[in-house]
Parts: C-alpha cells; structure tokens; sequence
C-alpha cells in the first residue's frame, strides 16, 4: 500500500499476539483461542487445528473478522450446534466493542453434564472471548517508515535519548565508522521527529528514508 496524494491509511486496531483462557461454567469447560488472521483460509486453518486439538469439546464456536482495512473484508461466525444466537453472536460482540479487525476468536467447550441455558451460554461464550483477548493484548496499526539515521559518534547518546523521548521504536543499531541507527516512525509524525534530529546534530545527520509498513503501537 502506498500513500497517494499525502492521504494515509487509517489506522486500525488489533491483538497483538495469540491468546488463550480457560473458563468453568457448572463443570462445562471452555477453552478461548485468539489468534491474528489476515484471509479465510488462515481463519479456517485455525479452526482445523482447534477441533483437532480437542476433539473432545462438544462445540467450537467462532467468529472472525478480515480485511476491513484494505477493502476486502470478510466476516464468518458459527454456533456449532449451540443455540442460535447464544455462542458467536457473544464472541463477535467483543470483536466489535473493542473495534478489531484481522482476527479469529474460537471457543471449544467440553460439556459438563449440566444445561446453563440460553443466559449461561451467552454469558460463558462472551466471558471466554473477553478472556482470551485480555491475554492476546490489543494494539493500535499505524501507517509508518522505516528510517536510517546516521550520526558521529559523539550524537549517539543524545539520539538515543531523543528515541527514548519521544518513544521512537528502534529497530537496529550498526556501530562502523559512524553510528547508524534504524527507526520506524508513523508518517504522521516522522516530520516533527526528524527536525529534532536535524537539530540535535545540527544537520550533520545522515537521513535514509526506507519501506512503509504498519507499526504497532
């Protein structure tokens, strides 16, 4: 993706790694899978892999979402032989509450011998949902640049005080005949950050601009 006409690409939120909880409802277990997806067919890997994971559980309930921020979005959720309404529905509301896009949610529940009714199941499948994304994390998706910053020696320590300050993500450090140091900046406001640098060395710094790419911030 590129950026046309000085618009940027929105920015989107997501987990930011998997997750996984485990949740008791009257001796039901329900064991809560969340994990990044990007097509249908990774969604559908996962599920594949969570039913052969536990083919004891009775239900694997899901619900996912892709693709939303490039235009090709799709959306799929299932009950799995629990009562319309009371499995998916619950997951997917988490999904839309914290505004998420490029994930998968799955819940595999191993039945306890005891009905929990149609309030139970909503409240056990959305529990088990929310869960699963507190451990997964959520982080924000930024347009950005990758950026190599050249400076003497002497500029290395205040440069590096100016990333920690401004809560620049560093990506690498090369010490040769100078220092070369690679940033990730978010678009919007790689001018302000660059300035300062340009000040900060008074303009002996050597700047490379590079690949855009999300960041996660």
């Amino acid at each position: 993706m590129s950026e046309r006409a000085g618009i940027l690409p929105p920015d989107w939120r997501t987990i930011a790694r998997v997750g996984e909880a485990e949740i008791e409802r009257k001796r039901s277990i329900f064991f809560a899978f969340a994990a990044p997806v990007s097509t249908e067919a990774e969604a559908l890997a996962i599920l594949t892999e969570r039913r052969e994971l536990r083919p004891e559980a009775v239900h694997h309930v899901y619900a996912w979402r892709a693709g939303r921020r490039t235009g090709h979005f799709l959306q799929r959720m299932s009950d799995d032989g629990e009562p319309s309404g009371t499995g998916a529905m619950p997951i997917l509301q988490h999904i839309e509450g914290r505004t998420l896009d490029d994930l998968i949610i799955v819940v595999s529940r191993i039945w306890g011998g005891t009905l929990l009714g149609t309030g139970g199941l909503v409240r056990a499948y959305g529990d088990s949902a929310a869960a699963a994304l507190e451990t997964a994390g959520i982080v924000t998706m930024t347009w950005s640049r990758h950026y190599r910053i050249g400076v003497d020696y002497d500029l290395y320590g205040p440069l590096e005080r100016l990333c920690s300050d401004e809560k620049v993500s560093v990506i690498d450090r090369d010490f040769a005949a100078a220092v070369e140091v690679s940033v990730q900046l978010p678009l919007a406001a790689a001018p302000d950050f660059l300035l300062a640098v340009t000040n900060l060395s008074a303009g002996r710094a050597v700047i490379e601009a590079g690949e855009s790419g999300w960041l996660a911030r």
